[in-house]
């Protein structure tokens, strides 16, 4: 029977043991509700200060403000008060110059508007020139077969109601090539490409209708057609044996002859008389003319027109004067007898 009741008191010291270790684990209920009561005291607290925080903001924005808006109202009082104060002097000097410089901002804006508008206008017109270059005209597989008509009709300026407009274009062509300082001396293929290219943009810059031509082909056509009449011209002037020789010797001649005098009553019906003789004379020297012949032009082309608007007389106004023929003699003598 000992040894029985030794396990029943070793069972219920452990049971003791157990019991009082679980006791001190377990904190008791009254504890954790206070420590739960502290922690939302303190986040009372907070929120509290919290909103304390803001409404103290709050207040202060409100103060500025209110500063703000008494300060504006005091900007406006004294601006009300400098603009009916006309006494001072000072003032009115100020208010002229704002005046002047209103005066000056509305010319400014108005020379704005114009150069706009005149902007505008050249970007239509490089729109255009773009259309215009858009539809371009082919250059012909054989340029020795065009002709000035055919250019001419291209550009819209055929018949004789456009011959002022022409001639403007040749004479712009002439002064073209003389301001590019082209080289007389030298043919056509002597010449330097990087200058017959700014002659070619100098001549569609002057009249944009020649950019309808692809590659530039009309513009070097005039440019060389002009080129080939002028040294033509040039080397038959020298040599007596052609007619423009014989006509610049004569136009020679006639300039460096004494000035005769004004001719009176009876001068002039001899001269008439002289006038039906040399009529019907069959061998007439044109050497021995009265009257002085115009100078000479270097028109060389082929379409029949005159020349330059600006330049001197042309070849068919020369033959009328002193043309080749014997009647055409006595008729050029006529005429000067008649003046």
């Amino acid at each position: 029977m000992a040894p029985t009741k030794t396990r029943k008191t070793s069972k219920s010291r452990q049971n003791r043991k157990e019991n009082t270790s679980t006791s001190h684990s377990q904190p008791p209920t009254s504890s954790r509700s206070t420590n739960r009561h502290h922690k939302q005291s303190e986040k009372a607290a907070l929120i509290a200060e919290k909103q304390a925080e803001d409404q103290h903001l709050k207040e202060q924005r409100k103060r500025d403000r209110e500063a703000r808006a008494l300060q504006n109202q005091a900007r406006q009082q004294e601006a009300q008060t400098v603009q009916h104060s006309d006494d001072s002097e000072e003032i009115r000097r100020l208010k002229a110059r704002v005046e002047a410089a209103e005066a000056e901002a509305r010319v400014t804006q108005q020379e704005m508007a114009r150069m706009k508008a005149a902007e505008s206008s050249k970007s239509g017109t490089s729109a255009q020139a773009d259309d215009i270059r858009k539809g371009s005209i082919k250059r012909p597989p054989n340029m020795s077969k065009v002709t000035i008509r055919q250019i001419r009709s291209h550009l819209g300026i055929e018949g004789k109601e456009y011959n002022k407009e022409w001639k403007r274009i040749r004479f712009m062509i002439r002064r073209t090539l003389g301001t590019g300082r082209i080289d007389f001396e030298k043919n056509w293929r002597g010449q330097k490409t990087k200058k017959l290219g700014r002659i070619y943009d100098a001549i569609e810059e002057a009249y944009p209708k020649l950019r309808r031509f692809e590659n530039q082909w009309a513009a070097e056509h005039l440019a060389k057609e002009y080129f080939s009449g002028h040294r033509t011209y040039e080397s038959c002037s020298d040599d007596p044996s052609t007619y423009r020789g014989r006509q610049r010797q004569a136009c020679t001649r006639t300039a460096n002859s004494s000035p005769s005098p004004l001719p009176g009553p009876d001068a002039v019906a001899s001269s008439s008389t002289v006038t039906l003789d040399h009529r019907s004379a069959s061998n007439v020297d044109g050497d021995n003319m009265g009257g002085p012949l115009p100078e000479l032009t270097d028109d060389d082309d082929d379409d029949n027109d005159d020349d330059d608007g600006q330049g001197p007389a042309s070849e068919e106004e020369t033959r009328a004067v002193a043309g080749k023929g014997k009647g055409a003699k006595g008729k050029g003598h006529n005429a000067t007898a008649r003046r």
